[in-house]
């Protein structure tokens, strides 16, 4: 199971990061292979479920997600199933700079891929998409916040 880890300073407070990553429209800006989404439920505060459609090496892959605070503006997990499976950990901690946002992916390849592309071609595209998220997710946080900062 390929597993991916990144690491950004944000300067922005944890719960505006959280509630930004809770909504899977938001999820759709930040992440360029995500084509689209919806069947979005809400559950409990912090907790909410949606179909997703996701581009991988020119496949297009469909599933289902959940993500869920599990720990009070620390930490949100993402569980996604169906055309890929595994899941995606956000922990926040506070530094000097602002925000330390650590991503940990763990998913399985999906087997088709495999027929056309080695696993190693995958993960390093991968792990591309991930870097991309979050310099996405650093630049529209940034100016989300700021936008908020001058309505006050």
């Amino acid at each position: 199971m390929p597993a991916i880890e990144k690491k950004i300073i944000l300067k922005v407070p944890a719960e505006f990061v959280v509630r930004y990553l809770s909504d899977p429209s938001h999820l759709a800006e930040v992440c360029q292979n995500m084509i689209e989404f919806s069947e979005v439920e809400r559950h409990l505060p912090g907790s909410v479920k949606f179909a997703w459609v996701y581009k991988m090496m020119g496949a297009r892959i469909f599933g289902e997600a959940e993500v869920n605070e599990t720990k009070h503006n620390q930490q949100l997990i993402m569980r996604f199933w169906g055309g890929i499976q595994g899941d995606i950990l956000w922990q926040f901690q506070p530094v000097d700079e602002g925000i330390l946002l650590e991503v940990k992916l763990d998913y399985i390849t999906p087997s088709p891929l495999l027929k056309k592309h080695t696993e190693d071609a995958i993960l390093h595209q991968n792990e591309h998409a991930v870097e991309h998220m979050l310099i996405n997710l650093k630049t529209l946080l940034d100016a989300e916040h700021a936008r908020t900062l001058n309505r006050v």
